[in-house]
């Protein structure tokens, strides 16, 4: 099963201001003595130097290397500075079973997806973060299986997100029954952030469903 949580930290805060209008992405996070983690941000080019910029100037940011420019925007490894705000509500996941599948910046806080094997691992985690008085600020719970057909067709839980709201608040209907700018409210995103996720996410259907070599 997948749960989304939410929690406040200062991780990328001052980063994310130098690109407001955009997204940032954690792919993969590692806990040792240091707390390595892999960001992928989508941007354009004019965008890529004000996020190298915010992270050389971020304080949570100990040291930031660019890895690869590809056609969906550009990958960075970010290490942190230390101890930080999260650090614990990601070892209670491990300890109870789980594992970090994504996150994304929104605000002032992280949303983030954690996969555990069972509502039993689930219970635990919860169990021990009211235990530690830990708000893992829980938002959403789905079934494994749903990430799982998301990702038959390479399109990410940000991706499915938009794709599964506008199917059913009725933006593919004729005429709308809501507008993109609406859709980019009720997920807490720009409209051009909403319109790249939505373009990307339709893009990646038909690749992989229409263009599939027979």
């Amino acid at each position: 099963m997948i749960a989304e949580v939410q929690f406040e930290s200062p991780l990328l805060r001052e980063t994310v201001r130098e690109v407001p209008t955009e997204e940032v992405a954690i792919e993969q996070l590692d806990s040792a003595e240091r707390v390595p983690l892999r960001a992928v941000c989508w941007l354009a080019d004019d965008h890529a130097r004000a996020f190298e910029e915010g992270l050389a100037a971020d304080r949570t940011v100990a040291e930031a290397t660019h890895v690869v420019e590809t056609p969906q925007g550009h990958q960075y490894d970010v290490t942190y500075r230390g101890e930080f705000a999260g650090t614990e509500l990601y070892d209670i996941v491990i300890g109870t079973g789980g594992i970090f599948v994504a996150g994304r910046r929104h605000a002032d806080a992280w949303e983030v997806e954690l996969r555990f094997p069972d509502r039993e691992a689930f219970k635990m985690f919860c169990e021990e973060c009211e235990r530690t008085d830990v708000d893992p600020g829980v938002q959403a719970i789905h079934d494994q299986n749903e990430t799982a057909r998301a990702a038959q067709y390479d399109i990410s839980e940000p991706q499915r997100e938009i794709l599964l709201l506008a199917a059913r608040e009725g933006y593919f209907e004729v005429p709308r029954a809501v507008s993109l700018a609406d859709l980019a409210a009720d997920i807490g995103v720009s409209s051009q952030a909403a319109s790249e996720r939505l373009r990307r996410g339709l893009d990646s259907l038909v690749e992989r469903t229409l263009l599939t070599p027979e």
